[in-house]
């Protein structure tokens, strides 16, 4: 969940922001509080100035807009309208090849028939930041009335509410409560209502690298994307797998899902590395089921700011996979010591 920024978020002992933290949330933003004497702190994506029902409207309608013009693009392409029709806006896998080196008849391939439909079950996440400020983010529903988020999006919320745009007339659906681990980055919530759509599977079976998957969250805040890739690396940490692949998740996807070809969800789209490659991390459900067994749901109040993910603490706190990967990417070439000094969006 991140956008890139001038400044980091702050915290005890050195923050994300301070030098040696290359890592950011794929869906935050930093934006200084006007009411606050402490540095500008990450948020999820932030719409200033608009919150309850006037964004709800503010949504539907570049909703509208987009699938307007949209729709004429494609007509004029040639491409068959039903496309539309059938789902969410959706991003086409990423290819290697250049579209002029394809050959003729070979077009880009689209998401299929089981990601469409998962897409559908994918919520976004709206907290109220304060100040007129909203964070928006993603979130996978687990239950009749419970999603799973990122913490990051929702630590500095005073309220939160859960908005299924993928059924007709969404409203959005107060959260009464939260469990929240910080830690591992991880929050559930419990929504005042069920929600208009159904859970997802979750895998029983860990990924292996090489596995096709994909990564299903509300790229900018406003337009529900789909990311096709693979299982690049699986790392052991705190009694789970934490997932690297090269699903390119971008702002506003924080708390999306990524998903097997079985269509179960194998874990939380969470982080990037700034070096280059693909460096998408996306956090365990062993997890999730590690915080639902706890049952420590809690009114929703902001978390405290100087509680930080492990991936968001100084390098020389953060997991020695995380540290291994800087150090591989700088002794590569491929970054510069001190180049991840605060955390940025893709």
């Amino acid at each position: 969940m991140s956008a890139s920024g001038a400044s980091g978020r702050s915290g005890p002992g050195g923050a994300p922001g301070a030098p040696g933290a290359p890592f950011a949330g794929d869906a935050c933003q930093h934006r200084p509080d006007p009411g606050a004497s402490s540095q500008p702190r990450c948020v999820a994506s932030v719409r200033p100035g608009y919150s309850g029902p006037s964004l709800i409207r503010l949504i539907r309608l570049i909703g509208l807009i987009r699938l307007v013009c949209l729709a004429c693009l494609v007509e004029a392409a040639g491409l068959p309208a039903s496309a539309l029709a059938d789902g969410p806006p959706v991003s086409p896998p990423s290819s290697t090849t250049p579209a002029s080196a394809r050959p003729a008849g070979n077009p880009r391939p689209g998401p299929d028939e089981g990601s469409k439909a998962l897409a559908r079950q994918i919520v976004q996440i709206m907290a109220d930041l304060g100040n007129g400020r909203t964070g928006l983010g993603s979130g996978v529903p687990i239950g009749r009335n419970l999603v799973v988020t990122n913490c990051h999006v929702t630590r500095g919320a005073h309220s939160i509410s859960v908005l299924a745009r993928t059924v007709a007339d969404p409203e959005p659906i107060d959260v009464e409560a939260q469990a929240a681990d910080p830690d591992h980055d991880l929050c559930i919530l419990r929504t005042r209502w069920p929600l208009p759509v159904e859970p997802v599977r979750t895998a029983a079976v860990a990924p292996r690298p090489g596995d096709r998957v994909t990564g299903i969250g509300y790229t900018g805040g406003l337009r529900l994307r789909i990311h096709p890739g693979e299982v690049i690396a699986l790392y052991a940490h705190d009694g789970g797998d934490i997932v690297r692949s090269s699903t390119a998740f971008d702002l506003g996807a924080s708390g999306g899902g990524l998903f097997n070809a079985a269509n179960e969800l194998i874990g939380i789209l969470t982080f990037r590395a700034r070096v280059s490659g693909a460096n998408y991390f996306s956090l365990p459900v062993t997890w999730i089921r590690d915080l639902m067994a706890r049952e420590v749901f809690r009114r929703v109040t902001p978390l405290p700011a100087s509680t930080l993910a492990f991936w968001e603490r100084p390098a020389d706190e953060q997991p020695a996979f995380l540290q291994a990967l800087v150090k591989e990417a700088v002794d590569r070439g491929r970054s510069r010591p001190g180049s991840g000094a605060r955390p940025t969006g893709p």
